[in-house]
């Protein structure tokens, strides 16, 4: 038998209305899926181009432990790189650094010698130079070359201002009570 709600399209209505909601109920999962995609995406994107927190760590700590050697007292600018010297683009004017992550800057904030991302220099000549200000600098880098264990890692670090003042290094380091410590230096250069 059929009533009078039926007569007057409310079960269509109704019908129309649940088919909404399943098609709703399908499309939201699938948008969320596609957030979450971008969202790792760009997670493993950062986390592809800078290192993470042990590394992070463990640069602190050289910059800590080295600068004195590292960034002598000439004054000037000094920039920084995890980019080793080896993978620089001479022939170019940006010189193909990458920049430090961000949380390492904050980390190293109360050091003596204020460092600029490597972004914000050029290489003209072999000369590392501001940007924007042309004048002089100094590229610091620190570079992990090998991983020996979870404990114990290769690092080059360097600096470079032209080509007759520069220097580096590649040295162990070990981790120990939390902390990474200098323990021998493999090979070193200066110019």
């Amino acid at each position: 038998m059929e009533t009078w709600w039926r007569r007057r399209g409310h079960e269509r209505d109704s019908d129309r209305w649940r088919g909404t909601t399943m098609r709703r109920n399908r499309v939201l999962p699938q948008r969320i899926a596609l957030l979450l995609a971008i969202g790792g995406v760009s997670i493993w994107f950062l986390s592809a181009r800078h290192p993470l927190s042990p590394e992070i760590e463990l640069f602190e700590s050289v910059l800590r432990q080295q600068w004195g050697s590292i960034c002598p007292a000439d004054g000037g600018t000094y920039y920084l790189t995890c980019t080793p010297s080896s993978d620089w683009r001479w022939d170019a004017r940006w010189g193909g650094w990458e920049d430090m992550p961000n949380a390492l800057y904050r980390r190293i904030a109360d050091m003596p010698i204020v460092f600029q991302k490597a972004t914000d220099a050029v290489l003209t000549g072999g000369c590392v130079r501001g940007e924007r200000s042309g004048e002089s600098g100094f590229m610091v880098w620190i570079a992990v070359k090998r991983w020996i264990s979870e404990t114990e890692v290769e690092v080059e670090t360097g600096t470079w201002h032209e080509p007759l003042w520069g220097n580096g290094r590649t040295a162990v380091y070990i981790k120990v009570d939390g902390e990474w410590r200098f323990r021998r230096s493999l090979d070193g250069w200066i110019t």
